[in-house]
């Protein structure tokens, strides 16, 4: 059992590198997010664009994150097939924008839930070594969670005026989560560090 805690701690204070990707990732969804508003009229057909682009990219920094790391947290394997996942949708996406424009409150609706579980497992995990700041990860986890149903279920239920402002809330919230864990990854290795007694 000593063996499996040793082995855990020494996978958990790898430092994690191209943290800064996240951080970038998230200045792109809040900035798609922000762009929405500021052109409610062209805002569907914003998003159409911008979601295809945006998914790719987290898609690629989700990967390169996760494989350049070797870390404990980001070698779990939800952010891996989700970084898979997100660059193929991403292609498909970019390059079917008929489609996308078509599917758009599903897709955003199926890929917020899915990072949802993804950001609530990741918070959870951190909440397991006492890391500070686990919490709000929570929180926002199942913020997204929430927002995914209102814009997978009947979408154009409200309107799609109702949609395109969901969706740019869930961008904005995306990209603070995705800022606020580029920065907690950061420094990950040295909380952990204080939790075995490194």
């Amino acid at each position: 059992m000593s063996q499996f805690v040793s082995k855990l701690a020494d996978r958990a204070t790898r430092t994690i590198n191209n943290w800064w990707l996240f951080v970038l990732c998230g200045v792109l969804c809040a900035g798609a997010g922000v762009a929405v508003f500021c052109y409610p009229v062209e805002g569907y057909l914003t998003l159409t664009l911008l979601f295809g682009i945006v998914i790719l990219l987290v898609g690629a920094a989700e990967l390169i994150v996760a494989l350049t790391s070797r870390n404990y947290f980001m070698m779990r394997g939800y952010n891996i097939v989700g970084g898979i996942l997100d660059l193929l949708v991403g292609i498909l996406l970019c390059a079917n924008p008929a489609f996308t424009a078509v599917a758009l409150p599903v897709l955003l609706g199926i890929w917020l839930m899915y990072h949802s579980f993804m950001i609530i497992g990741f918070a959870g995990d951190l909440n397991s070594f006492n890391v500070h700041g686990s919490g709000w990860g929570i929180f926002g986890g199942i913020l997204l969670l929430i927002l995914s149903f209102f814009i997978t279920f009947k979408p154009f239920s409200f309107g799609a005026g109702a949609v395109t402002i969901l969706t740019g809330v869930a961008l904005i919230v995306v990209g603070v989560m995705l800022i606020a864990g580029g920065i907690n990854l950061r420094k990950i290795h040295t909380s952990v560090k204080g939790v075995f007694d490194i």
